[in-house]
């Protein structure tokens, strides 16, 4: 409950002045007398102050009141009698603003109620009367949440009807399946077959606009329509459309089950969200556009055909038309897609990470209920993907209640859940939620989080990646970290490093613990990035930054045997690579590290053409403990492998292995290829090149390249591959060049290359 005037909120004090003034706000122009304001405030056990109390509620709001121009506050809160009324003018008052323009709804024709209720709707800003106490309060946010679910409903039902009748004025995007299916079941229909159909999917898929299309196809053919609220007794072949399904009454649904009876000359057309049960009527699943269909949203609203970065920015969406829709806006509205060429082309300087429409698709949840919402928005800290049990550790739910929450987002489709898993269906979702949490609390609530996740049992890495997010320090945090550090270091090094520093920083510490901890810090420092050996000051950590950078010819000679074994495979030179690592083996030297040993023999054995054997060899990476210092490089390229050759698990063990090990652009370059999604493999390539990592970069730019092919975006596809194949022939790795062109080679993608 606020008061502002001239955009300046006034101070009005505690919850229960606040509630004192939403009372006479929700009695307009009626007087309350003290009594029934002590009743609401306070139910059957007043306070012997009661009346006193109501007193001073009253004259601080009188005092917040006087700074209205021309007015004064005992006129503003005028006193009656033994009573109160607040006098002011209709649209003074959001609550008497919204009743007016609900009662014009009413009362309007259908092309005028909806925008009256789009603009009574609007007014709307979180729970109403959030914080107040009080029996008042409770009752009245029960009846404003139901007055608004009515008003939603209506506004959904107009805009469904409004959509029917309407003219067709563009093709639908993709969904040329659906559509003849349907155009099937309208030449049945005038032959008198009857029958029902009902269309499901989740939010935002397309239903109402596949029923809008059905609609204007049955009138071409001189098909009666009419809406399931509308239709009488049949008379010839009619069409009747029944949108929104899930939220119909029970009248409304007693039509529809005699309907999907099977009535002759009648064909009913229903739209619902997933799941819907079996009614008789037959299911049209909608499920999410192919890329070429995304990509046609894309030229509706710009007159041009996306380039590859723009696409990628649309995959994010996962193919929900609506989704896809949001992000184009944001893209158009902020000014980062330019017409050059015939190619709507997105600005260099935006990265092709997940965008952040958040306001536009959070408005899209609020279907949902409140609670549902809050538990999503608590879920998203804990990560794209998070377990049940975390999920309870997070909320402090009841497992019944919380599990109604999770049922309620899963059954909409916003959410998926696998073997005690939760993840959110898309990435835009996902972003939308997290920053529910406004930014300034996310650093204290992951910190709230990973002191629940501790105290639940929850595996060390998890608390650690919380605590990380968090970046604030408290004794809770030193002594945390010091009890589970030997833990953390076995996890994951990066995420030591990262906390050790953190608390380091801070000055909560004992000198003995502090010098602990240092000396913890610079040996992990040490395990990462150390000297070992080998040419005139040239060590292990220099070695592999030239190795990765692709300055393949400031290795020297000898000093790590293991990586010149690898440069020479890259350089499609076997016979050198296989000479190499026979030397490395049989006689390691200090830099000739297991990582890069089990390395160089994966890649050996798949240049032989057993891809699976070096999936096998990569694997036993991940069971080092603790992680080699430089394993995490080759993680993709064993996800790579795993996916390929059909190993779900061992997918999903290397992308914990990556997500767990505070390395950015492996985690996301894992995640990409394990969800199938060029997008988040294109964002890994750009960070991947951030860190001066040109082979790494490469890897992924290739690995993007066959999954946009096979989502059939040959231009895109195409582009990433030269882009790889760029920065192959820069290397000289003419092996990848050759593996790359062979990858692509089935789609037709290769020409040219």
């Amino acid at each position: 409950m606020t008061a502002a005037v001239g955009g300046r909120d006034l101070p009005l004090g505690s919850a229960h002045r606040r509630t004192v003034l939403a009372i006479l706000a929700a009695t307009r122009d009626q007087v309350v007398s003290r009594d029934e304001l002590i009743d609401a405030l306070w139910g059957d056990e007043p306070p012997v102050s009661a009346t006193g109390s109501v007193h001073t509620y009253v004259s601080s709001l009188r005092r917040a009141f006087a700074a209205v121009p021309g007015r004064t506050g005992r006129d503003i809160l005028a006193s009656t009698g033994a009573g109160y009324t607040l006098r002011l003018p209709g649209d003074a008052v959001d609550l008497w603003l919204f009743d007016s323009l609900r009662q014009r709804a009413e009362q309007a024709p259908p092309e005028q109620a909806a925008g009256l209720l789009d603009a009574a709707l609007s007014l709307w800003r979180g729970e109403p009367l959030d914080g107040l106490p009080g029996p008042f309060a409770e009752a009245q946010r029960a009846r404003l949440a139901e007055l608004r679910r009515l008003c939603l409903e209506r506004r959904d039902r107009l805009r469904a009807t409004a959509r029917i009748r309407a003219p067709r004025r563009r093709p639908l995007a993709g969904r040329r399946a659906e559509l003849a299916g349907l155009r099937h079941r309208l030449t049945r229909l005038e032959q008198g077959e009857g029958g029902a159909v009902v269309v499901t999917g989740e939010p935002g898929s397309g239903k109402s606009s596949l029923l809008a299309e059905a609609a204007a196809m049955a009138r071409d053919r001189g098909v009666r329509v009419t809406t399931i609220d509308a239709v009488a007794a049949p008379d010839g072949p009619v069409l009747v459309i029944a949108d929104d399904l899930q939220r119909a009454g029970e009248r409304t649904l007693d039509r529809w089950r005699r309907l999907a009876g099977g009535d002759a000359g009648v064909l009913a057309l229903g739209a619902a969200r997933s799941p819907w049960p079996a009614d008789g009527a037959e299911q049209l699943q909608l499920g999410p556009l192919s890329g070429a269909e995304s990509a046609r949203l894309a030229v509706d609203r710009f007159g041009a055909e996306p380039d590859y970065r723009l696409q990628l920015l649309i995959d994010h969406g996962g193919g929900n038309p609506r989704y896809v829709d949001r992000i184009l806006r944001e893209a158009a509205e902020r000014g980062w897609v330019t017409v050059c060429g015939g190619e709507a082309r997105l600005s260099d300087d935006v990265p092709v990470a997940v965008p952040a429409p958040a306001r536009r698709i959070a408005g899209e949840l609020d279907f949902l209920p409140a609670a549902a919402r809050d538990t999503l928005a608590r879920g998203a800290l804990l990560g794209q993907e998070f377990g049940f049990d975390e999920l309870l550790a997070a909320t402090g739910l009841e497992p019944a209640v919380l599990r109604g929450h999770v049922d309620h987002a899963r059954l909409a489709g916003v959410i998926i859940e696998r073997g005690g898993q939760v993840a959110f269906r898309h990435p835009v979702v996902y972003q939308a939620c997290y920053e529910r949490t406004p930014a300034a609390l996310r650093g204290p609530s992951h910190r709230q989080l990973a002191q629940a996740l501790a105290e639940s049992g929850a595996p060390v890495v998890r608390v650690a990646g919380q605590l990380a997010a968090a970046r604030e320090v408290d004794r809770w945090v030193s002594r945390w970290l010091q009890d589970n550090l030997d833990d953390v270091l076995a996890a994951s090094p990066a995420l030591a490093v990262r906390l050790l520093r953190d608390v380091l920083a801070d000055g909560l510490l004992d000198a003995d613990v502090r010098l602990r901890l240092r000396s913890a810090l610079s040996e992990v420092e040490s395990g990462l990035d150390g000297e070992a050996g080998g040419g005139a000051g040239h060590g292990l950590s220099d070695a592999l930054r030239d190795y990765w950078s692709g300055d393949w010819a400031g290795l020297p000679a000898g000093a790590v045997r293991a990586l010149t074994a690898l440069v020479r495979g890259h350089q499609g030179r076997p016979e050198e690579a296989r000479e190499q690592l026979r030397s490395a083996t049989e006689t390691p030297g200090p830099a000739d590290t297991d990582d890069l040993l089990l390395a160089a023999t994966a890649q050996l054995a798949e240049q032989a053409g057993r891809p699976q054997e070096a999936a096998d060899v990569l694997a036993l990476l991940i069971e080092q403990r603790p992680l080699g210092a430089s394993a995490h490089h080759w993680l993709p390229m064993l996800v790579r492998l795993a996916r390929a050759g059909g190993r779900p698990e061992l997918v999903s063990r290397a992308l914990g292995v990556a997500e767990s090990s505070g390395h950015t652009p492996v985690a996301l370059h894992c995640r990409g290829l394990a969800d199938g999604d060029p997008g988040t493999v294109l964002a890994a390539a750009e960070a991947h090149a951030g860190f001066g990592h040109r082979l790494e970069e490469a890897f992924a730019r290739e690995d993007a390249a066959e999954l946009l092919a096979a989502r059939g975006l040959r231009a895109q596809a195409r582009a990433a591959l030269h882009a790889a194949l760029d920065r192959y022939t820069r290397l000289g790795a003419a092996w990848d060049v050759r593996r790359a062109t062979r990858r692509l080679a089935p789609y037709g993608e290769a020409a040219g290359a």
